[in-house]
């Protein structure tokens, strides 16, 4: 072995827990663009294969060499291997519980998107549209945007935290996520021009006012939601780190609340038919009007084929909560009566298993 192989291995022996994680999740990000491209390589050998026993062992080895030399007694050693075993099994969860919420709700989130610009487009393709028909359709559309925002936000934050400099989302969720967000910002801003247009600012204190769709106070609207997603997040992350570590009271203290207090639990909307022109009644062709109509019946029908396309791809994340349950029973050797490190999905308004 070469002097520069041996220098390497010995830095890498002594990285922390996020240092690890990090170098992890970039070699995993940078060779599959999705999770269940991940999951897939290691399928057939998951007994060889399963991440997360490798990383703790890493961790132990890194934390014994770094103990070594400081007068430090085994006890103390123990509870270092234990405080890393602990946070990188938080990482790895919480990477993983990300993922799967995202990958599950993001029909919901494309479905939802789809639902408020057909009505968007009913509206504005009216020629005179009516006050109570536009602030339907603009509350509905704001409802809409922030549960998006609230993902947005949440990833970000989330990164900012623990990965700083690095996403939590495989890179085809986050190019979704993104396209997502792209897609509510373009519709918000359709809504507040054409509401512009068919509700002129009127002169002194009467007359409708025209309704406005800010992406810049929807995202502080957004917080408390996105707060609230982060926090259960990482109960469910820290659960299972726990659980790892032989910590199952705690684990399961923390895991009671959610199942107390299940979030959403609604079906996501089923798709609208494809958006069309209406029969009659349209505004003229040309006007600026009409093109607003026409834009949110293109946004209508994306979002309603975007989020057709990831209801047929929700069965393959059966498939990888199957792989990643058939974890083996194998971390670090010092804990060896650790419970199983495969995955519990939590879905809202079910049981957490």
């Amino acid at each position: 072995m070469s002097t520069l192989s041996k220098r390497l291995d010995k830095v890498e022996e002594e990285l922390d827990s996020i240092q690890l994680f990090l170098k992890w999740l970039d070699e995993v990000h940078e060779e599959h663009g999705s999770l269940a491209s991940f999951v897939e390589s290691v399928a057939d050998d998951i007994e060889v294969a399963a991440p997360l026993p490798g990383l703790i062992a890493q961790m132990e080895t890194s934390v014994r060499s770094t103990s070594r030399g400081k007068g430090l007694r085994p006890q103390q050693v123990q509870e270092r291997v234990q405080t890393a075993t602990w946070e990188v099994a938080l990482l790895f969860h919480l990477h993983l519980q990300l993922n799967l919420q995202f990958l599950r709700e993001r029909r919901g989130l494309w479905l939802s998107l789809a639902h408020a610009a057909r009505d968007c487009a009913e509206v504005f393709g009216q020629k005179r549209p009516d006050q109570k028909g536009l602030t339907t359709a603009h509350d509905c559309l704001i409802v809409c945007i922030r549960e998006i925002l609230e993902w947005d936000q949440a990833v970000d934050q989330l990164a900012d935290s623990y990965m700083p400099g690095a996403s939590l989302l495989f890179p085809d969720a986050a190019e979704e996520l993104a396209t997502l967000v792209g897609s509510a910002a373009q519709c918000g801003k359709l809504f507040t021009d054409g509401s512009q247009l068919v509700l002129p600012p009127a002169k002194g204190k009467k007359g409708p006012k025209a309704l406005a769709v800010d992406l810049a106070q929807l995202y502080g609207e957004a917080e408390d939601g996105t707060a609230a997603r982060i926090d259960r997040l990482l109960d469910l992350a820290r659960a299972e780190a726990w659980q790892i570590t032989g910590e199952r009271k705690r684990a399961t203290d923390r895991l009671v609340a959610h199942a107390r207090r299940p979030e959403g639990g609604v079906a996501p909307p089923g798709p609208p038919p494809p958006a069309t022109l209406s029969a009659g009644g349209t505004p003229a062709t040309g006007t600026p009007q009409h093109t607003i109509f026409l834009k949110f019946l293109h946004q209508a029908n994306r979002a309603r084929a975007l989020g057709e396309a990831a209801a047929r791809e929700e069965s393959s994340l059966d498939f990888v909560g199957r792989i990643l349950a058939r974890a083996p029973q194998r971390t670090s050797s010092s804990y060896s009566h650790s419970p199983s490190v495969g995955v519990n999905i939590y879905l809202p308004g079910r049981e957490i298993r």
